[in-house]
């Protein structure tokens, strides 16, 4: 008899637990250690993603907040520039430039004397290389004069004999003609950087490249600046007298400009007239005070200036306020509002006003009103300003120009009571500062309060000197060398 034996499978034990079918016969103990794995990377990319996001929202509110703070320096950056530089103004094109149609052409007048002569032949033509002869008799040659430079740098030695002084019981020695005591470079060397630097407006690093590269001569940037402090303070004593002749003048032709010391606002001041000479100051501060401090506390002159409210609290013996700046603010009055026929109608009266005044002025200097007619014509001019002046302007700029017409009533037609010292415009104070305002554009100003002030004393000496017909060159060659002096003529 056969027995049957049944074997019974147990249900916990998989026959493909090394390679299940459901799991691309992968070992299922590999595959559940993989989603252990997987599952702990998830958590871990989640919180580092968490963290991410956290940085970068806490990095969004620094960014926004430096924007804050940028907008806000640059805010305040554009009002220190307002303050220090005027705005730049559109104007309107004017012609062509250069010499207008069929005016007479020139050329640099030739040197008298060759100090070298090159005699030029030929051998071959210099089209078709063919041989050539000479031609002789009358025009068998032609003469070209050219101007050039000779830049050679050369070395002086100065040999000092001793000498024995029974008198000072002392040995002695001599200063040689041209020679700088204590010094490596010569009084040329010094010279033409002071040129330059103060006269032409080229920064100290663009010397120190001319002096090397074109003259084979190493200097540094300080050793520039050491140069111009001694030739400076030699030229303390000049610019003290000047400031004394200045403040006892008729006529004083007084404005600023903004300055920057090592970026802080600073202004740059001028006063002086076209027959004693230019002074100029750098202060930080734009008030009354500093015209007080070049001009004095009880200026006796005639003091010209712009409409700046600083210079009412000045005391001088009479004021001029410039015309060429209320015909200007008027101009620019008539452009804003072309349509507005109040502001027209004022903008006309008042440039009629103006321009009768300076034509009164221009015909007396041709001699053709005495001082009389141009007192009369003054006090006519007055009341036409009072006429115009006495209704209120609905327009806002017409109405502050009109205030300042009042305020400066006795201020507008001064140079009719002094004709032959008085101009009625501030011309020559905005350009003895041009050279300055260019300067300040290629070096953007100081960096230390020391250089300021020897600017202002170099630039006072060399514009003095150019005003009293003198050579701004041997004038700060004395300096260099010995005792200079500027003789002013009595204003």
């Amino acid at each position: 008899m056969n027995q049957e034996v049944t074997i019974e499978a147990n249900p916990k034990i998989c026959p493909n637990k090394r390679a299940c079918p459901y799991l691309g016969f992968e070992d299922p103990e590999k595959v559940l250690a993989e989603r252990d794995y997987l599952r702990a990377r998830v958590d871990e990319m989640e919180i580092t993603f968490n963290l991410a996001i956290e940085k970068i929202k806490s990095q969004n509110k620094e960014i926004a907040s430096l924007k804050e703070e940028n907008a806000a320096l640059k805010a305040e950056k554009d009002q220190e520039r307002k303050k220090i530089y005027k705005p730049a103004k559109k104007e309107e094109k004017q012609g062509k430039p250069g010499a207008p149609f069929g005016h007479p052409g020139t050329t640099r007048e030739k040197p008298k004397e060759p100090d070298r002569t090159f005699r030029v032949h030929l051998k071959n033509c210099p089209h078709c290389k063919g041989r050539v002869k000479r031609i002789h008799g009358e025009n068998s040659f032609s003469d070209h004069i050219q101007e050039d430079i000779i830049i050679i740098k050369f070395n002086t030695l100065f040999r000092h004999y001793k000498y024995w002084c029974p008198k000072c019981k002392r040995i002695v020695q001599g200063i040689g003609e041209g020679e700088i005591p204590r010094s490596y470079l010569g009084p040329n060397a010094i010279l033409i950087s002071n040129l330059f630097h103060y006269k032409i407006g080229i920064p100290y690093g663009k010397i120190e490249d001319i002096y090397t590269d074109i003259f084979g001569l190493s200097l540094t940037t300080g050793t520039l600046i050491d140069m111009d402090k001694k030739v400076a303070e030699k030229g303390i004593p000049l610019y003290t007298e000047l400031e004394k002749k200045i403040r006892n003048s008729s006529v004083s032709y007084t404005d600023e400009t903004g300055w920057p010391i090592n970026g802080d606002p600073n202004w740059l001041w001028h006063a002086g007239n076209k027959d004693i000479g230019s002074l100029y100051k750098i202060d930080k501060h734009r008030n009354h005070e500093v015209a007080e401090g070049i001009l004095g506390k009880d200026y006796q002159g005639v003091m010209v200036t712009d409409c700046f409210s600083a210079y009412n609290l000045v005391k001088a013996g009479a004021k001029q306020k410039c015309l060429a700046h209320i015909l200007r603010d008027m101009k620019e009055l008539n452009h804003l509002y072309p349509n507005d026929p109040e502001v027209i109608a004022f903008c006309v009266n008042l440039d009629n006003i103006l321009h009768e005044g300076l034509d009164l002025h221009k015909d007396y200097k041709k001699g053709k009103y005495t001082l009389d007619d141009l007192q009369q014509g003054k006090q006519d001019l007055e009341k036409k300003i009072d006429a115009l002046t006495r209704i209120k302007m609905i327009n806002k700029k017409a109405e502050a120009l009109r205030k300042r017409l009042i305020r400066h009533r006795s201020e507008i037609f001064t140079f009719l009571t002094y004709p032959d010292i008085v101009e009625p415009t501030n011309n020559f104070s905005e350009r003895q500062l041009r050279s300055s305002v260019i300067s300040r554009k290629l070096s953007f100003g100081n960096k230390t309060k020391a250089g300021a002030d020897r600017h202002a004393v170099m630039m006072s000496l060399i514009q003095t000197a150019k005003l009293q017909g003198k050579d701004p060159k041997d004038l700060l060659l004395s300096l260099i060398l010995g005792s200079p002096e500027i003789r002013a003529p009595t204003f």
